[in-house]
């Protein structure tokens, strides 16, 4: 995430293009990232992109919305991360599904719409 960042801010862009260039457009990066933003009491995502190079990220799925008062109740470990980052502001986290290790990174990108930025990648 701290590379997004960094990459975000020397390119004058948003994290959305600096996502699409490295996992779509160029493959150089072996990741999902996805955006949630906020439209009432509701997240909404806005961008989801997997990298095609993989195929067990084609198996992941990215909820279409949610509400984060009901986020505790779930078993998904993908939303249990995202309801700790509404609370924390950012967090790193490493989570195992179907018996793949996934790095999950996520921070609150934006305040106001708020929005969530997510990374998530193998770990080998």
């Amino acid at each position: 995430m701290q590379n997004l960042k960094y990459l975000k801010s020397v390119f004058v862009t948003s994290s959305d293009i600096v996502a699409y260039r490295m996992i779509l457009d160029l493959a150089v990066w072996n990741a999902i990232f996805f955006k949630f933003y906020r439209i009432g009491d509701w997240y909404k995502p806005k961008t989801r992109m997997k990298c095609k190079l993989n195929s067990f990220y084609k198996r992941i799925k990215i909820p279409y919305s949610f509400c984060p008062e009901t986020l505790a109740s779930r078993q998904s470990p993908l939303l249990k991360h995202i309801a700790d980052v509404i609370r924390l502001g950012f967090l790193k986290e490493l989570v195992h599904l179907n018996g793949h290790a996934l790095s999950l990174e996520s921070m609150i990108e934006t305040k106001c719409p708020s929005s969530i930025a997510t990374i998530m990648y193998e770990v080998y």
